[in-house]
Parts: structure tokens; C-alpha cells; sequence
């Protein structure tokens, strides 16, 4: 049984895959501020997301958000800290 194509954990991997290309496709258009600065705004958005799936939601079977935000931050982070090792 392998884990990346299972159905539950594929969406959940691709959507942090997808999040790191971005960060770094947009690391070679903008300058390492402005690269910060949005990698902050949607590092804000992913924790309040989270934090609003474990307050409000409540359920298991909606928690989802909370491991896509989760997925997404991870993204986030691992796109933003090569694009600013690539920028030297």
C-alpha cells in the first residue's frame, strides 16, 4: 500500500508541493523583502486557518483544513528559505 497515492494523503502532499514551487517561482521575480514579506502574510493566514480548524470545526472528518494549512505552511517555509539561499 503506498502512502503517496493513497486518496486521503495525495491532495494534502501536492497542495505543500504546489505551495514550495510557487514561493520559489516567485523568489526569481521579486526581491528578497518583498519574498519575506508575503511568505509572512501567507504564514499568518495558514496558522489563523489552522487555528480556526481546531477551534471551530471540531470533527475529525473536517479537519482536513488543518492538515492542508499544515502541508501548506511546510511549502511555504521549505519555498521561501531556498529562494532566499538562491538570491545570495
Amino acid at each position: 500500500m503506498n502512502i503517496l497515492m493513497s486518496e486521503g494523503w495525495f491532495p494534502i502532499l501536492f497542495i505543500g508541493i504546489i505551495s514550495a514551487i510557487g514561493i520559489l517561482i516567485m523568489s526569481f521575480k521579486v526581491t528578497r523583502t518583498d519574498l519575506f514579506i508575503t511568505s509572512s502574510i501567507l504564514n499568518l493566514i495558514c496558522i489563523s486557518l489552522f487555528f480556526y480548524s481546531l477551534t471551530d470545526i471540531k470533527s475529525w472528518k473536517d479537519f482536513a483544513v488543518g492538515f492542508i494549512t499544515i502541508s501548506s505552511l511546510i511549502g511555504i517555509w521549505t519555498g521561501t528559505i531556498i529562494g532566499m539561499l538562491i538570491k545570495k
